[in-house]
């Protein structure tokens, strides 16, 4: 969105659009009982590509959806500033 904001100048402060990779540990523990092998591989490494887009709200809210690699595919959220 920066780019078509230097390009063409449109306003690019209310809508933003990013790609990424998350990379680093990651922890899965069954909530029931989990048994000997569920605790071995509760531990491994997480490789997550993704795409996020989000509009900003009036009162500095940010509303955004991501899709990604890893489970859940498909997140929201709402993002509230505290001031």
């Amino acid at each position: 969105m920066r780019i078509l904001e230097i390009a063409q100048g449109w306003d690019a402060d209310q809508i933003d659009l990013d790609a990424g990779v998350r990379f680093g540990p990651a922890f899965d523990i069954p909530f029931f009982s989990p048994t000997g092998q569920q605790r071995t591989r509760a531990f491994s490494v997480m490789f997550d590509p993704f795409v996020r887009g989000q509009v900003r709200l009036g009162n500095n809210r940010v509303v955004f959806a991501e899709v990604g690699g890893s489970e859940p595919a498909i997140r929201g959220g709402l993002s509230l500033a505290l001031r």
